[in-house]
């Protein structure tokens, strides 16, 4: 009928949901929370509701979550230093004999549950956002320590590349293909990253700044009246002007175009100066 109606979700968590995101092919959902656990919800038609299955072994709040492309495990990041992959695969929703790229194991047997951790990597900041590239066979996060991390699926023995930047922390990333990834955060502008023959390596700012802007000088006359009056010089001052798209945090980046591949063509980000921007990949 084209109504929208509410329905009941099962999370049984009691402190706050911090991040919330669809399964690509839209039968599940996984939310994070302040429980150090997330919620993998799947539809119950009996009861009609969504029932949730916890996954734990966190150790402090989860920050960001991120789907497979296949909709097979979920990445998850958290404020415990850690970047987790683990199996999200349901027997009730999923067929069996599914596999993910970071595990030889199979997805659907006894050793292998919902909740298992394919793998686990460690930096020195919380980690504030994860994201998976459009195969599925790297995993990218940013953390608060400044850097950015990448994990590659290596046929099911995963590997860690982490770049430490110059910038201050990214607060969220984005993979534009499988060689071309976004970060954005308190640094104000967007900051691309390449895979090349030798791994990753950050290329350049997409906001191209303009020579800046001094303001403030001080008039002869001014520097004068100074002296005489307090008996000081007053140095004089130079303020640079912020010349960027975003005048403070950027906060979000989402994709906006895709092509048939997956690959994002068009991304807006939104910062904390209230602003939200439009950027071709």
């Amino acid at each position: 009928k084209g109504e929208w109606v509410p329905v009941l979700v099962l999370l049984r968590i009691d402190f706050a949901a911090t991040d919330i995101k669809w399964s690509p092919n839209e039968t599940k959902f996984a939310c994070a929370s302040g429980n150090k656990l997330v919620a993998i919800c799947r539809f119950n038609e009996e009861s009609n509701w969504w029932a949730s299955d916890h996954v734990k072994k966190f150790k402090s709040t989860v920050t960001k979550v991120a789907w497979s492309p296949d909709s097979l495990t979920v990445a998850a990041a958290s404020t415990d230093f850690k970047a987790r992959i683990f199996n999200a695969f349901n027997k009730t929703i999923d067929p069996k004999g599914s596999y993910s790229p970071f595990s030889e194991q199979e997805l659907s047997s006894p050793k292998c549950k919902l909740g298992t951790f394919l793998f686990e990597t460690e930096v020195s900041g919380w980690v504030h956002s994860i994201a998976y590239t459009p195969s599925g066979t790297t995993v990218v996060f940013v953390s608060h320590d400044s850097s950015i991390s990448f994990i590659e699926a290596n046929d099911g023995k995963p590997t860690v590349q982490t770049i430490k930047c110059k910038t201050l922390p990214f607060l969220d990333v984005l993979c534009i293909t499988d060689n071309k990834v976004v970060a954005v955060g308190h640094h104000f502008n967007p900051c691309l990253f390449e895979r090349g023959a030798d791994g990753w390596k950050f290329v350049k700012e997409l906001d191209q700044k303009q020579a800046p802007k001094s303001t403030g000088t001080m008039s002869a006359m001014d520097h004068f009246k100074s002296l005489s009056s307090r008996g000081t010089a007053t140095v004089k001052s130079a303020v640079e002007e912020i010349t960027t798209t975003h005048k403070n945090t950027v906060t979000c980046i989402r994709p906006m175009k895709y092509d048939d591949s997956w690959n994002v063509l068009e991304f807006s980000t939104s910062g904390m100066d209230g602003n939200i921007a439009i950027w071709k990949a």
